[in-house]
């Protein structure tokens, strides 16, 4: 019984510290950097890093929205390959791949023009939904 438990326990250990997410709907996930999420065994996702920010600052006045460049890194079983997704809703913000939709919803910490944000601050917030 004991072996059981510790093993039960060390599976739940160690499955935390490779997958993880901030759930924020049934199908919305957060990822950071470092961060790998399963969305089914498999297939796994991660934010590798954000490529550009030219998002119109919170405590500024600018002549359009900008936009702020996404790659994610996924994992099909076999191999890693990356791809972009855009917060600027006239470039592409999702992807349809393996039967499943991802859309990126939201990246945060929006720009302020007196903070400076490193990539390991970033957060994306992902609409994943099977086809």
């Amino acid at each position: 019984m004991k072996k059981v438990f510790c093993s039960i326990i060390f599976t739940l250990i160690l499955s935390g510290c490779v997958y993880d997410s901030i759930p924020r709907s049934p199908n919305t996930i957060v990822l950071t950097q470092g961060v790998i999420y399963s969305i089914k065994p498999g297939l796994l996702i991660k934010l590798d890093s954000v490529l550009e920010d030219s998002r119109c600052p919170s405590n500024a006045l600018c002549v359009s929205a900008g936009n702020a460049a996404v790659r994610f890194a996924f994992f099909d079983g076999e191999f890693w390959f990356t791809f972009v997704l855009n917060t600027f809703p006239m470039l592409q913000s999702e992807i349809t791949m393996y039967g499943y939709r991802i859309k990126l919803v939201s990246l945060s910490p929006y720009p302020n023009t007196n903070v400076v944000i490193k990539q390991s601050d970033y957060k994306a917030e992902l609409l994943i939904t099977p086809e």
